[in-house]
């Protein structure tokens, strides 16, 4: 934050992947080679694949645009009971 000037904390995404396609579309990718691996000073470890392969994208693509989906920036959580 100190160098960059900007939160870069991470934007999750929630959508519905009940026969798992996306999952092992993407649990694949993950074995490849990350662009980035990086652990910052504070000892949090970044890792970054780039997803290229465009079967796996309009996989993902398709899967997601039949759907709604919710982004959970952290930002907006309901406190617990």
């Amino acid at each position: 934050m100190k160098t960059l000037k900007v939160n870069t904390s991470p934007v999750l995404m929630m959508y519905q992947d009940p026969e798992r396609k996306i999952a092992a579309a993407l649990a694949k990718e993950t074995k490849k080679r990350p662009v980035i691996d990086a652990t910052i000073p504070e000892g949090d470890r970044h890792v970054v694949w780039a997803v290229t392969d465009p079967a796996v994208v309009s996989l993902v693509a398709g899967a997601l645009a039949k759907q709604p989906f919710y982004i959970a920036d952290g930002h907006h959580a309901i406190p617990a009971r």
